[in-house]
């Protein structure tokens, strides 16, 4: 492999391009609101409030955790508290990060003695700007970029090529220093990785890929031994993993049999290549169906397709065609674990395209000049080509621009996701929180009323109902759905606690007090409910159990201001009493 000059007057140049192309692309989405995962990781997560949990030792390596990630948050937490804008340049820097990367993977690849095709060493430098500048600009990195959480993709994934980048030094190092240097990054780069996101996993497919795609020794082989250790490796390692069911799997409502997990991911995946290709129609929340037999139609069709591809990827592996080959197998070494046998809540999310689009951004430009060689007429203007190249970026850039108008706010988010997906709950379930949040009570119990009726179970929406209700004064109708609430799930603190309101509200205190009771019994540290049981003991005048009440909340919750006028009110009261 050749040595890549990582500096100079060019470099910097297309460096300042890539950023300035980055820059405008996601320009528009510094103040989009706080979205869907954002409420549970940042304002309601502990871990960001404080530093202590960071300074455990099993925090930081427990996987679930994803704690280099969180540490980020509580980084910006700490800075801004909610200034969501703060958050928006943090995942900003990190894309850069990672866009920067890939221009220095991309420039070590190209640069490797298994390339031999003129149509790719003619133009090295331009197929490594335009790879880096369709990664950075591409619409379909805005879920990673633009959703203040999923930087946990993007951070992944710029410590994984971080990782790919010393891992291609080191196979090229001689001296003892510099293995020992580039072989310490790699494996703390990689394990980085791993804990900000599961999907860091994929090192080692992406170390198999680039091995057998671009690692050659002074002699320009391939270390076929390495090649085929890591490859049965892995596949030991899979297997051992299926047969004693010592893989993960995400658990979301009814368990999904890996087979069926499987299925489902053959007609998943020909989506992916089309987003990749043409970002069209994209969603936060793709409605997809669960395929639990190898024989439907979308089955077999998606699994040829794969098939084929892979098939593909291989001849051209045999003709000579490096790039195109490994753009294929980057692909699948990068959707792996999530669009095989690991079941994950939701089949499909365009987020787990973020580093996969790497093989668009190679695969294009390489496939023009590819073309350019063929055609007379095109490879007599050289500028054709960088032309086109630029035209396909700014087709991107703009889309890109334009996709973050969704990511605007919740309502903007969800009632595009609803369009795409009408049938799907969450979209539903999701654009009515969004509409009750801005004001407009009947547009929610509209979308409300859809989720309702594609799943009468959930006792959430049937609450949520309620509260529309209880909201528009018509007491008969929230009361029911309440009722229906807690019948669904006779556990269910929040509709209890909704419902002793209503009673509260119609002066039936008894039945309130006995309700507010319940739920305390069922959550000792629910907040609101000691608030309001409060409430009603002042009204009744029992000021010594609202005193108890109020002293409860403070205790979980010290900043609750209401409570302590409340308490101190109530003091004031025996005081002037005891006189």
């Amino acid at each position: 492999m050749k040595k890549f000059k990582f500096c100079g007057q060019k470099t910097v140049l297309y460096l300042l391009l890539i950023v300035s192309a980055s820059f405008i692309a996601f320009s528009n989405s510094f103040n989009a609101s706080f979205q869907f995962d954002d409420v549970h990781h940042i304002h309601q997560s502990r871990h960001i409030k404080d530093f202590e949990s960071f300074k455990s030792f099993d925090f930081w390596f427990d996987f679930y955790n994803r704690s280099p990630a969180i540490f980020t948050l509580a980084i910006n937490y700490r800075i801004g508290e909610y200034s969501v804008k703060g958050y928006h340049v943090f995942n900003f820097l990190i894309h850069i990060s990672a866009s920067i990367l890939i221009f220095f993977l991309t420039g070590k690849i190209l640069r490797s003695d298994a390339i031999k095709q003129d149509y790719i060493v003619n133009n090295r430098r331009y197929i490594q700007l335009f790879a880096s500048l369709i990664f950075a600009v591409h619409p379909i990195q805005t879920e990673s970029v633009t959703h203040i959480v999923q930087r946990m993709e993007s951070m992944s994934a710029a410590f994984l090529f971080a990782a790919l980048i010393c891992y291609l030094k080191l196979r090229n190092s001689r001296e003892i220093k510099r293995i020992i240097v580039f072989s310490s990054c790699f494996v703390v780069f990689s394990v980085i990785s791993i804990l900000t996101k599961q999907a860091g996993y994929s090192v080692p497919l992406a170390v198999l890929v680039l091995e057998l795609c671009f690692v050659r020794n002074e002699k320009g082989e391939m270390n076929k031994t390495l090649v085929s250790v890591i490859f049965f490796g892995l596949l030991f390692a899979g297997l051992a993993g299926i047969a004693g069911d010592l893989l993960p799997r995400e658990h979301w409502g009814k368990a999904i049999a890996r087979s069926e997990y499987l299925f489902t991911q053959t007609t998943v995946i020909p989506r992916y290549v089309m987003l990749l290709i043409i970002p069209s129609f994209q969603n936060i929340d793709h409605d997809i169906l669960l395929r639990n037999s190898f024989f439907d139609p979308a089955v077999i069709g998606g699994s040829a397709f794969v098939v084929s591809l892979l098939f593909f990827g291989l001849y051209l592996f045999r003709k000579g065609h490096i790039i195109f080959s490994f753009a294929i197998f980057w692909f699948f070494a990068m959707i792996f674990l999530r669009s095989s046998i690991l079941p994950i809540g939701d089949f499909m999310a365009e987020r787990r395209l973020y580093a996969a689009t790497l093989s668009v951004g190679l695969a294009m430009p390489a496939f023009l000049f590819w073309a350019g060689s063929k055609v007379i007429y095109l490879s007599k203007r050289r500028l054709v080509i960088p032309v086109t190249l630029i035209f396909i970026t700014a087709i991107y850039s703009i889309s890109c621009i334009n996709r973050n108008k969704v990511w605007k706010n919740e309502l903007t988010l969800w009632t595009d996701s609803v369009s795409k997906s009408p049938d799907k709950f969450r979209p539903n379930y999701n654009a009515g929180e969004a509409y009750m949040k801005h004001g407009f009570p009947e547009k929610a119990l509209h979308y409300y009323y859809r989720a309702y009726s594609i799943n009468p179970l959930s006792f959430g929406v049937t609450n949520n109902i309620g509260s529309v209700y209880a909201r528009l004064k018509n007491d008969i109708k929230a009361e029911e759905f309440f009722k229906k609430a807690i019948e669904t799930n006779p556990q269910y603190a929040n509709a209890m606690n909704n419902l002793a309101n209503l009673y509260l509200r119609n002066g039936r205190t008894v039945e309130a007090e006995e309700l507010y009771l319940k739920v305390i019994e069922i959550d000792k540290d629910f907040v609101a409910a000691y608030q309001n049981l409060g409430t009603l003991y002042l009204i009744e005048g029992s000021y010594e159990k609202a005193g108890m009440c109020y002293s409860r909340v403070l205790e979980l919750d010290p900043e609750n201001h209401r409570a302590a006028e409340r308490l101190r009110m109530i003091e004031s009261m025996e005081k002037d009493n005891a006189r």
